[in-house]
């Protein structure tokens, strides 16, 4: 018969205890003494071998070598009652065992959860120091980076301004050079050429380079190294909390394994 594995168990519950008959605990109580269902008898005896009560007809149809294992009832009542008393006590340090394991892990649970709160903060905490460190050498470089373009600016400003003003005058004299050669005569040419070669002379004394020196255009910055003097006191603390941990976690461990060949 094709059933569901609720509706088959249920069935075979059902069939198991179909000829039981269910009585009231107070009744079991009441019935002191248990007769045998074969002989009408009252129990008299207990077969340790095959677990089972004896009146005086069965005991008296045991083999001989079978009585050896009989007991009157109240010395099996009683041997049982310890065995019993004995399993049950084993139930208890059992229970109180596993009752104070369940204790101790919902302690460390416990543990594990204050561990971690107190990590977060303190994870919080340094990335919040060092996020602030980082900001401030950041500023700082920064700030250097601008002074270094300023300065480089204001002489590059300064050198274009010098250079502009000298330009026109230039330009000038050499125009006004190239209009003299192109339309003077030879007589003018030689009447005027050296006092014009005097003045161009002068203008060539004035100061102004062909060329000026430039600055280097490239500024430069160390900020990698900036950065790791600012953050060296957290790396050198992290190392330290580093060996402290191995230490604590290579002694912690030698402890643990100690124990272990000790029970």
């Amino acid at each position: 018969q094709a059933l569901c594995t609720h509706c088959r168990e249920n069935t075979h519950r059902a069939k198991m205890f179909s000829s039981h008959e269910v009585i009231h605990m107070s009744k079991c109580a009441k019935d002191s003494q248990r007769r045998c269902s074969t002989h009408g008898e009252l129990y008299i005896m207990y077969s340790q071998s095959t677990k089972n009560m004896l009146c005086a007809t069965c005991f008296r149809d045991t083999p001989a070598d079978a009585r050896i294992h009989c007991v009157d009832i109240d010395t099996a009542w009683q041997q049982a009652s310890k065995k019993m008393e004995k399993a049950a006590n084993s139930i208890c340090e059992i229970q109180a065992a596993v009752r104070d394991g369940v204790i101790a892990l919902k302690t460390q649970l416990d543990e594990l959860k204050h561990s971690m709160d107190a990590e977060k903060r303190a994870l919080n905490a340094y990335c919040q120091v060092m996020q602030e460190t980082i900001g401030k050498t950041h500023g700082s470089i920064m700030a250097e980076l601008q002074r270094q373009f300023d300065g480089k600016d204001r002489m590059v400003r300064a050198q274009l301004i010098n250079l502009g003003t000298a330009l026109p005058i230039l330009q000038m004299h050499l125009m006004l050079c190239t209009v003299f050669t192109t339309g003077a005569t030879k007589y003018q040419f030689l009447e005027l050429a050296h006092p014009m070669l005097e003045r161009l002379g002068r203008v060539a004394q004035l100061g102004h380079p062909s060329r000026p020196s430039l600055l280097t255009a490239h500024l430069k910055i160390n900020y990698r190294n900036e950065f790791s003097k600012a953050l060296q006191s957290f790396l050198a603390q992290s190392q330290q909390t580093h060996n402290k941990d191995t230490l604590y976690e290579h002694t912690h461990g030698s402890n643990q394994t100690d124990s272990h060949g000790i029970q």
